[in-house]
C-alpha cells in the first residue's frame, strides 16, 4: 500500500457502512478502521466488510478495531471462517501496550512540523478523555444500582435524599463553611468572626483593620462572595485608589470591592465533590491570604 495512491473514505459502503476505509485500487489493498466507542457490534459486522471487499479482488491487510480499552470484538455469531479475519484491537488509551493517543496523538503534539493539526489533535483528545469518563461512571453507576438491588435498606436512603435533597444540599452548605472558617483561623493573625443558619447562609469576617474587613459569605443561592469592604462606611475618596490599583475593574464601589464563585452545590453537579476536597479549599484561603496581604502592603506603602 503506497501513500501516493491510497485513499481515505469515512462511511464507506461495504456491505454495511465501514466507518474509516483505506484502499490502494493499484495495489488492490484495503485497511478497514472501525470506530467503537459508543455503538455496539453488528453481528457478524467485521466478516461482512473483509468478505464484501475480498470478493472485489482487494487483500484486507487487517481490520483496525479501536475502541476505549483496547477489547476485541464480539465474536457471536462467527464461522470458524469469520475468525480468521486479520483483526487488530486498538485502544484510545491505557497505562500498558499501545493505545493511540500515547503512541501516535500525543507525539503528534511535540511535532513541530504538525502546528497546523495541533488544535485538532488535543480537540479529538478532549473528546475521547470526556467519553472515558462517561463509560467509567456508567459503569460505577452499573455497579452501584447492582448493590442497591440487594438491599432495602439502601433503596429506602436513596429514596430518602431524594425527597430530602434541599436539606441535603443546605447542610452541604454549612459543611464547607465550618470547613472554611477553621482555615481561614489558621492562615491568618487577624481575628476572625463567623455564623451560619440554614435560613439566611453564613458569613465569615476577617477584622483587617478598624476601617477594613475581608467577608467571606455563602448566600442562599449556594454563591460564595469574598472581598473587602469598609466598617462603618462607604471608600472615601482617597481609599479608592487603592482598591482600583488592587482590584482594577473588579473593585466596585460600597461593599462591592468582592469576587463571585458560583459554588454548583447541587447534588446533580459532577464537579461536587471538588469543592470539598483540601486542596480546593486550600487554594481559595490561600488566595484570600494573599488578597489581605497585597492590600496592608498597599496601605502601610511597602509595595
Amino acid at each position: 500500500m503506497s501513500l501516493q495512491t491510497v485513499t481515505v473514505a469515512k462511511e464507506a459502503r461495504s456491505d454495511g457502512w465501514v466507518d474509516i476505509l483505506l484502499r490502494d485500487k493499484k495495489a488492490k489493498q484495503a485497511i478497514i478502521i472501525e470506530n467503537k466507542i459508543r455503538a455496539r457490534d453488528q453481528l457478524r459486522q467485521l466478516p461482512k466488510y473483509y468478505r464484501d471487499l475480498s470478493s472485489k479482488g482487494f487483500k484486507v491487510l487487517a481490520a483496525v478495531y479501536l475502541t476505549l480499552d483496547g477489547r476485541e470484538p464480539s465474536k457471536n455469531g462467527w464461522s470458524a471462517e469469520d475468525k480468521t479475519v486479520p483483526i487488530i484491537p486498538v485502544a484510545y488509551y491505557r497505562k500498558d501496550g499501545f493505545s493511540l493517543i500515547n503512541d501516535w496523538l500525543d507525539p503528534e503534539l511535540e511535532d513541530k512540523r504538525c502546528r497546523t493539526i495541533h488544535s485538532l489533535i488535543r480537540w479529538y483528545i478532549e473528546i475521547i478523555e470526556q467519553q472515558r469518563e462517561e463509560v467509567r461512571v456508567r459503569a460505577l453507576i452499573g455497579d452501584f444500582a447492582k448493590d442497591l438491588s440487594r438491599s432495602p435498606e439502601a433503596l429506602k436512603t436513596i429514596s430518602d435524599v431524594f425527597e430530602n435533597r434541599d436539606a441535603i444540599e443546605d447542610a452541604l452548605c454549612e459543611v464547607l463553611f465550618d470547613k472554611l472558617i477553621a482555615k481561614v483561623k489558621h492562615a491568618t493573625t487577624y481575628p476572625v468572626t463567623g455564623d451560619y443558619s440554614s435560613e439566611t447562609g453564613g458569613e465569615i469576617t476577617v477584622e483587617c483593620s478598624n476601617r477594613f474587613q475581608y467577608f467571606v459569605t455563602i448566600e442562599r443561592d449556594k454563591t460564595l462572595t469574598h472581598g473587602f469592604r469598609p466598617v462603618g462606611t462607604a471608600f472615601n475618596a482617597s481609599e479608592r485608589p487603592i482598591f482600583d490599583h488592587l482590584f482594577g475593574e473588579k473593585a466596585g464601589y460600597y461593599a462591592r470591592c468582592y469576587f463571585k464563585t458560583c459554588l454548583n452545590i447541587n447534588l446533580a453537579e459532577p464537579a461536587l465533590g471538588k469543592i470539598f476536597a483540601d486542596a480546593w479549599i486550600d487554594e481559595f484561603v490561600d488566595r484570600i491570604r494573599k488578597n489581605i496581604e497585597q492590600f496592608q502592603n498597599h496601605i502601610n506603602g511597602t509595595e
